[in-house]
């Protein structure tokens, strides 16, 4: 997940380079727009693709979570009470 979010920081740092040097080479508006337009691309990608990232992982440890509360809740079910170390087996009925 570290990894995911390094991307972003890239991002972030290629698209603040990108929006310099067009804002320095860019002849006319429609050029300047265009420009930064690219420039928020490289931020915002990597940025939704992070949290969507963040978003899937949250989900799968929610369900993991449910479901070993779940096992937890049936093993305490099944195991014997307390105090009951030993069981006597059942007197044979034919006596």
């Amino acid at each position: 997940m570290i990894l995911v979010w390094i991307l972003v920081i890239v991002g972030t740092l290629i698209g603040a380079g990108d929006l310099l040097i067009v804002l320095t080479t860019s002849s006319s508006a429609p050029q300047q727009a265009a420009g930064a337009a690219m420039a928020v691309a490289w931020a915002a990608l990597p940025y939704v693709f992070a949290r969507a990232c963040q978003a899937l992982v949250g989900a799968e440890l929610k369900e993991l979570k449910r479901v070993n509360e779940t096992w937890q809740s049936h093993i305490r079910s099944l195991a014997p009470p307390k105090g009951a170390d030993s069981v006597k087996p059942a007197e044979d009925a034919r006596g």
